[in-house]
């Protein structure tokens, strides 16, 4: 399960549907109401529905990261939209929600997305 203080609208997330077919959703309103609890608009019996999209390399690669070491310290760095982060600063085990508030708030730039 997700917690809902962690999410922004437009954060994508893994949704499991009555079908019990995962998807990936980018979240709304609504979304977020059945996270919060909230009844007049959402679903709070849903909420254990939404997790996390782990940070998978097949999921890095598809949003273009590319990881980096530097010689002269031989730290981690990744390259993430023309901004670099040291591997320490990322909180990989997160998913790819914390990635996309991690990087706007660090750059005021949404992470560009194509899943």
């Amino acid at each position: 399960m997700i917690q809902a203080n962690e999410l922004r609208i437009g954060n994508l997330v893994e949704y499991t549907p009555f079908t019990g077919v995962s998807e990936f959703t980018e979240l709304n309103l609504y979304n977020l109401a059945d996270l919060l609890g909230d009844t007049r608009i959402g679903k709070p019996e849903w909420k254990d529905r939404y997790n996390p999209i782990p940070l998978t390399k097949d999921i890095l690669s598809k949003i273009g990261v590319s990881k980096m070491v530097m010689d002269d310290t031989n730290s981690q760095y990744w390259l993430i939209d023309d901004f670099l982060y040291k591997e320490d600063e990322l909180c990989m085990s997160k998913g790819l929600h914390w990635l996309q508030n991690f990087h706007y708030f660090k750059t005021g730039r949404e992470l560009e997305i194509n899943l």
